[in-house]
């Protein structure tokens, strides 16, 4: 009995999630891209460039430095270039002392993509080629996403 109570406390552990993996005869897809922040004034702006496909929905967003998302933007690419403009309110960054600003892409978290997205990196985004730096992956499947510098903004 103690040798299977054993068994089954260490099978309780943290489980870990597989990267979505790409069919056999899937085309693989290499994904770039880069994001900067900057602060002038009242007004933060996140932007930055990526080679995802034009119509794909893509998250910018302003984090603190606790990680909190503390302004966002669902968009459309309709360009290379991604620009978001962000007004800094003191209801909303009143106690943050650090910002970053993030261009994320992913399969359904942020809205469904359409079928030509879909088509282009899967259901899952299991045909994206990556940094490891660049993705992260939940059981929706494989998140891009390109990170600024950190900017204090005290």
């Amino acid at each position: 009995m103690a040798i299977v109570a054993v068994l089954l406390l260490a099978a309780c552990g943290e489980a870990s999630i597989s990267r979505p993996q790409p069919k056999v005869d899937a085309v693989m897809v290499k994904v770039t891209g880069s994001c900067d922040i900057n602060i002038s004034d009242e007004i933060i702006t996140v932007s930055g460039q990526t080679d995802i496909e034009k119509g794909a929905v893509i998250h910018v967003s302003v984090v603190s430095q606790s990680g909190a998302v503390i302004d966002h933007q669902i968009i459309t690419k309709d360009s290379d270039d991604i620009k978001c403009v962000f007004e800094k309110t003191q209801d909303k960054y009143g106690d943050i002392s650090q910002v970053t600003g993030y261009i994320t892409f992913a399969p359904s978290r942020y809205g469904k993509q359409s079928d030509a997205i879909y088509s282009v990196y899967g259901e899952k985004f299991e045909n994206i080629e990556y940094d490891k730096e660049s993705v992260v992956w939940d059981n929706s499947g494989i998140i891009v996403l390109f990170a600024s510098e950190t900017l204090s903004i005290k």
